[in-house]
């Protein structure tokens, strides 16, 4: 039997509880629903997709993702500087659409899907106070 993934209200703020059969149930608390929303569709991506590790391939810290980059990133977060925000990227697989990356995320209430292409969306791997850290690592 597979895990389940329930979001809850916890004194103002949300609970994400994971539940496996036959264990105690596990909780992560976040201060924003959102927060608590893109866990749960990592998590649930995860199952769904069990044993397939994606390699790490590391981006310039100071570069954005390229539409190569981000078409096999499908499921994966990432921070899209114009609407300065965290999303997932959804690959389309039929029809019209098929191939074209969008970003996919919710906000107050409401859930937003753009194309990346034709909003020419710039989208990392970090945030931006985090690149401006790793543009002071070596590599």
């Amino acid at each position: 039997m597979a895990m389940t993934y329930k979001i809850s209200e916890f004194c103002g703020d949300w609970a994400l509880q994971i539940k496996e059969p036959g264990v105690p149930p596990k909780y992560l608390y976040f201060k924003s629903r959102n927060n608590a929303e893109l866990v749960k569709s990592i998590l649930e991506w995860e199952d769904a997709h069990p044993n397939e590790a994606i390699p790490y391939q590391p981006t310039p810290p100071d570069g954005p993702l390229t539409l190569k980059q981000l078409r096999e990133m499908n499921g994966q977060p990432v921070w899209v500087e114009e609407i300065n925000h965290w999303a997932l990227i959804d690959i389309e697989t039929g029809g019209r659409w098929s191939g074209i990356p969008f970003v996919v995320w919710a906000e107050n209430g409401a859930k937003f899907c753009y194309n990346i292409k034709a909003r020419n969306l710039h989208c990392y791997r970090c945030q931006p106070k985090k690149r401006e850290e790793m543009q002071n690592e070596t590599y």
